[in-house]
């Protein structure tokens, strides 16, 4: 069974220009890198940021492990909420399932587990898929990684979003990661991006 209640560990990765941020321990857990100048927050900084009851704050790490990261020389946990920022934030979830979702959690609730993309494509909003890979893994993990463009009507930016969901065998936990900023942005940061996003691994413990 994979746990989720682990206290992130962070250290640079020796002489690569990245630090590794992680849930677990001896090699099991879900880990992944960022850039060494990026700023990471971890789960007590994220979970104080969305100004949870003292309860459902309590609910959120028993059941969960979210950290944060922004390469933005202006670091600042309120971009977590904006449409297109100008330049990458990120976010790294492990959170169990509810019974309800085991029995649904489908590549379509991979697709739209971070934004609602077939609802905003049916509502006048343009999504522009740029990868959409369905992959499995050791251990009975499968996933998805899913690029997209997408531009609302109400707005004139555009934002780009490049995500991966994995599931264990047992459809009892998500292991979500993405990375998103303006689409010009994403042009200039698509290396590193891209990087960030295939570093994500899970290791059953």
């Amino acid at each position: 069974m994979l746990a989720v209640t682990a206290a992130v560990a962070l250290s640079a990765c020796t002489g690569s220009g990245y630090q590794y941020v992680k849930n677990g321990s001896n090699g099991s857990g879900t880990y992944f890198n960022v850039p060494n100048a990026w700023r990471v927050y971890d789960e007590n900084a994220f979970i104080r940021s969305r100004h949870l009851s003292p309860t459902r704050a309590k609910v959120a790490k028993a059941d969960g492990w979210t950290v944060a990261f922004d390469a933005s020389s202006k670091p600042s946990l309120k971009h977590f909420s904006q449409l297109a920022t100008k330049e990458p934030f990120g976010i790294a979830e492990v959170r169990k399932l509810d019974p309800e979702e085991r029995d649904s959690f489908s590549l379509m609730a991979m697709r739209n587990y971070f934004v609602p993309v077939d609802d905003i494509s049916q509502t006048g909003g343009d999504v522009v898929p740029l990868r959409l890979e369905d992959f499995t893994r050791d251990g009975g993990f499968h996933g998805l990684r899913f690029t997209f463009e997408l531009s609302l009507p109400t707005d004139k930016k555009s934002v780009t979003v490049d995500q991966v969901s994995i599931i264990d065998a047992g459809t009892k936990e998500v292991h979500f990661l993405a990375v998103s900023c303006s689409s010009s942005c994403y042009e200039r940061k698509k290396d590193t991006i891209n990087k960030i996003v295939d570093s994500w691994t899970v290791k059953e413990r």
